[in-house]
């Protein structure tokens, strides 16, 4: 009856495992959001749970605190942004004004630039006004699809981020009391538990340290560059570079790449090269060297092990996978050495059995 009572519970445990990560799979990526900014910034709230003695009160100061650090940087790049787009289009509007339109003025520059081709070498063969022509009227086609698109993503975004700052409050709240019940159900001892907790910690500071230094180099050296070669706004440029140097794959190219193309567009060649070299071999070049150095010195794994995981990561999860790759490096070399130490120790108990 023992046996018969522990597998049908073992059975119903695994059915009711499977159906909660169903549940939860939608909401993973908050929730695992939400974890990380609670241990980073773990310290702030300890603090402010000793000023304030409730626990509900100190997770709500706690959760607003972040949120005014979110909203804060948002609210005012978003008004700069505005002030620069209000700008930008005025130019453009006045720029066009004479040529009939975006579109006109898009083909007027296409046939300058193909003019200066034209005389090293044989374009006659290729009809680039057309193309371009045709790929305009897909994109104005395209524009209303692209409208709902964005503001689906927006709201989607909204809610994600509303769901993040929820579960924040009730990890800040009750964070230690879910550790203590989790200990209690692995089978491990308590140095052990911890040293598993110490493998995640370590790993998400480590990265987040990592993606700091990251963003504020990148913002620093793509703002230089700016205001060296005269590019308005070199800090709203640089503040925008130091954030999208988060977004994997794409990063801080979203800002510097497109500034030395119209650089180029506007027959300031020089600068737009200059701006394109720097940015290629300079400023992302630095994610390369800053990251892994602070994972190393966090983690103690070796450097392509942490290559791996930050690629691997990112290809199997997206933006998340960029702080769950080394978390699983580390939480592997952390169970590798357990694993060890408990091999260890059974056949020391084994060498003295035999000696006995």
């Amino acid at each position: 009856m023992n046996r018969a009572s522990t597998i049908f519970l073992l059975a119903l445990s695994l059915i009711v495992l499977y159906f909660s990560y169903l549940i939860v799979k939608p909401f993973w990526e908050p929730m695992f959001f939400a974890l990380l900014i609670a241990i980073v910034l773990y310290p702030v709230h300890n603090r402010v749970r000793k000023l304030i003695r409730s626990d509900g009160w100190a997770a709500l100061v706690s959760t607003l605190f972040v949120l005014l650090m979110v909203m804060a940087p948002a609210i005012l790049l978003g008004v700069k942004a505005s002030t620069e787009i209000a700008s930008l289009a005025e130019w453009l509007g006045k720029r066009t004004a004479g040529e009939g339109g975006i579109a006109r003025y898009v083909l007027h520059l296409v046939d300058r630039a193909v003019q200066g081709l034209g005389q090293y070498v044989d374009v006659s063969q290729f009809d680039v006004r057309g193309a371009i022509i045709a790929e305009l009227k897909k994109a104005s086609a395209s524009f209303p699809r692209l409208g709902a698109t964005l503001a689906g993503n927006l709201l989607s975004f909204l809610a994600s981020a509303a769901l993040t700052f929820v579960i924040l409050f009730f990890l800040f709240r009750e964070g230690v009391s879910l550790l203590e019940r989790l200990e209690a159900l692995l089978p491990l001892s308590t140095p052990q538990v911890e040293r598993l907790y110490r493998g995640v910690s370590d790993a998400i500071l480590a990265n987040v340290y990592g993606g700091i230094a990251v963003g504020i180099a990148q913002g620093l050296l793509t703002g230089v560059a700016c205001a060296v070669l005269g590019v308005g706004s070199p800090i709203l440029l640089g503040l925008a570079a130091a954030i999208l140097s988060l977004v994997p794959l794409v990063g801080s190219a979203a800002v510097w790449l497109p500034l030395a193309i119209i650089l180029m567009v506007n027959g300031h060649w020089i600068k737009g090269l200059i701006l394109m070299g720097w940015g290629a071999g300079v400023v992302g070049a630095v994610d390369n060297i800053i990251r892994p150095y602070f994972l190393q010195r966090g983690l103690k794994v070796h450097t392509l092990a942490l290559l791996l995981a930050l690629l691997g990561g990112v290809q199997a999860f997206g933006f998340v996978g960029l702080f769950l790759g080394p978390v699983v490096v580390s939480v592997g070399a952390v169970l590798l050495e357990l694993f060890r130490e408990e091999s260890g120790q059974i056949k020391r108990a084994q060498q003295n059995g035999a000696d006995s």
